[in-house]
């Protein structure tokens, strides 16, 4: 069979990347988030289509340096066309306007594992830990009314909450939060109190230890993105501060406690980062 031998220079974080590709198969390239899956397959498409795409993907550390290298794709001068299985490819190909499936998570999401998951929020010991999973299990169900918006208030370190919607961005009415609290203490965290988690939340001492304490990656990305430090490395910074809603990615909806989803670089990074104790 023949196959292409393509080697990706400078291109996002991307130094050098060879990749080989088997004409007549399906060739599938899979990796942790942040590896650069979807920087190699915009730079290929980009440079076979001829639609300027390519200079979109410098480096930012070459951003302004005229004598940098530019980004660069060799080894497909035979391939005349290209797809991507993307969102956009999604949208084309999969879901036509208004045809979307609209019980998708009782199909696809709601299995035995989804309800071990949930049992496990509710044994966790750490209310922190359980509320950073709650609030991704109201996400990843698009159950984005009161309960949600209160437990994103948290993490924002809010002493009032907010209601964030398409329609309204306000505090919180007292009764409000009241019946979103005990929603969320029936349903699944009896001890839930939003007042005495906002004060750990807003004591850097107390997450810098839960931080330390923990060796799970989503639990110390989610932990390190309270103290709302930002990043000049644009790689890093995805993490960090997109890792709010990183579990829209299909991928990032496994279990974080089985399979490691943050690569250990970016780890590594908070940890320099991470604010002294007080």
């Amino acid at each position: 069979m023949t196959q292409f031998n393509i080697a990706i220079t400078n291109c996002n974080s991307v130094d050098r990347a060879e990749v080989v590709l088997t004409k007549g198969t399906l060739n599938i390239k899979y990796g942790p988030n942040g590896l650069g899956k979807s920087t190699l397959a915009k730079a290929i498409v980009s440079k076979i289509r001829g639609d300027g795409g390519l200079q979109d993907l410098v480096p930012f550390k070459h951003r302004g340096n005229a004598e940098a290298a530019p980004p660069e794709v060799e080894g497909i001068d035979d391939l005349a066309s290209a797809l991507v299985f993307d969102d956009d490819y999604v949208q084309q190909f999969v879901f036509q306007k208004d045809e979307v499936l609209k019980n998708s998570f009782d199909i696809f999401i709601k299995t035995l594992e989804y309800f071990a998951a949930m049992g496990a929020i509710a044994a966790l010991q750490d209310p922190i830990l359980a509320a950073i999973y709650l609030r991704r299990d109201y996400e990843l169900r698009d159950d984005v009314g009161l309960e949600y918006n209160l437990l994103a208030s948290l993490f924002k370190g809010r002493a009032v909450p907010t209601l964030q919607s398409k329609t309204e961005n306000r505090d919180m009415t007292p009764e409000e939060k009241g019946a979103a609290e005990a929603s969320i203490r029936e349903e699944h965290l009896p001890g839930f109190s939003y007042d005495a988690l906002v004060a750990e939340v807003n004591d850097v001492n107390c997450i810098r230890a839960k931080f330390l304490a923990t060796d799970v990656g989503y639990e110390k990305i989610q932990l390190f993105r309270v103290f709302n430090i930002d990043h000049d490395d644009d790689v890093i910074r995805k993490f960090i501060n997109e890792s709010y809603h990183i579990e829209n990615e299909y991928v990032m909806q496994l279990n974080p406690h089985k399979f490691e989803s943050i690569p250990e670089y970016v780890i590594e990074e908070c940890v320099r980062l991470l604010p002294m104790s007080s």
